[in-house]
């Protein structure tokens, strides 16, 4: 039996041996900035804890080793929720409650939408830019993104694959690479930040790493953001979600519906909008000012197609035009 194994069954029964009536045990790859919040004000209303285990990459490695003898109750990921579906890790969940908070196109038998997240453009004030295809022709040089192997830059690339086909796609990804300002590098922030200080014509990162930019800089930093910074939501915008599923073997399974009601209530949605700057799944919910003008756009974008084999492909696409190099 290797280190890992019994490492695996050594959790499994600590969490198993204190799993109680009014406990979830989360398991999330979101950083606890993020879920502090929102898990916070649920404990508070509803007496219940709220046990979470962060794993930032291999949690479905983590899930599959842990098997039958899971503790998990509720997981929630900002990326490829339906992996942990089709790999049998999810449960079914039929409560009208959910069905009634989430829009059709943004759940499953198995799964949840919490919020949305754009691929968004970030330009400077003179480019005019409106979609992703735009990105590949030669006017529109020097574009910064994070590394082409990141997942969210995969999802993209894989939503690109969906709709241009293999052979466009690599002509596209060729195309923007040749566009690029710098070897792609950095986070998400880190493209947003240098469209403000002129490094950067035009950035690629998720919408709500701007609005955290701008609520958290001081004075200058915020004026420069504002004034050098244009936020774009392409035609046809690259949604992904945050989302969260019912965990095949539950062990507090009550208190996880619970839990995962709480997420989707206006209550949850209104924390993850004012305090992440997410997208609300429901179209009821205000938004705060700075997203305000995106409702609409908002409102009508459709999640998009999350598909292992797309990313696989697009994965090996990236490599096949040294798009990081």
């Amino acid at each position: 039996m290797s280190h890992y194994t019994k490492f695996i069954i050594a959790v499994t029964l600590l969490l198993s041996t204190t799993a109680h009536a009014g406990q979830i045990n989360l398991y999330t790859d979101r950083q606890e900035v993020f879920m502090q919040p929102i898990i916070a004000a649920y404990e508070k209303q509803s007496g219940d804890e709220v046990k979470v285990l962060f794993i930032k990459k291999g949690l479905l490695e983590r899930l599959k080793a842990e098997s039958d003898a899971s503790p998990a109750d509720v997981i929630l990921v900002k990326n490829q929720l339906l992996d942990f579906v089709k790999s049998g890790l999810t449960a079914p969940v039929v409560d009208d409650k959910l069905n009634q908070a989430v829009p059709a196109n943004y759940r499953g038998n198995n799964w949840f939408t919490i919020t949305k997240r754009v691929r968004a453009l970030f330009t400077a004030p003179n480019i005019n830019i409106q979609n992703y295809v735009d990105l590949a022709m030669p006017e529109y040089k020097g574009v910064c993104l994070r590394s082409g192997t990141h997942a969210y830059n995969i999802a993209l690339f894989a939503d690109m694959l969906s709709r241009l086909g293999e052979e466009k796609t690599e002509a596209w990804l060729q195309g923007v690479h040749n566009n690029l300002a710098r070897q792609p590098q950095g986070k998400d922030r880190t493209q947003i930040q240098d469209v403000a200080t002129g490094t950067c014509a035009i950035g690629i990162a998720n919408s709500y790493y701007y609005f955290n930019l701008i609520n958290r800089a001081d004075d200058d930093e915020r004026k420069q953001l504002q004034e050098n910074v244009r936020m774009v939501l392409p035609t046809q915008p690259h949604i992904n979600i945050t989302g969260m599923a019912l965990a095949k073997n539950a062990p507090n399974q009550d208190a996880s519906l619970r839990f995962m009601r709480f997420l989707v209530s206006a209550e949850g949605q209104k924390i993850f909008a004012s305090q992440n700057f997410e997208f609300p799944v429901r179209d009821d919910i205000p938004y705060p000012d700075m997203l305000e003008p995106y409702r609409t756009q908002m409102q009508n974008a459709l999640p998009t197609t999350d598909d292992s084999a797309l990313r696989q492909r697009a994965s090996e696409l990236v490599e096949e035009v040294n798009f990081n190099r």
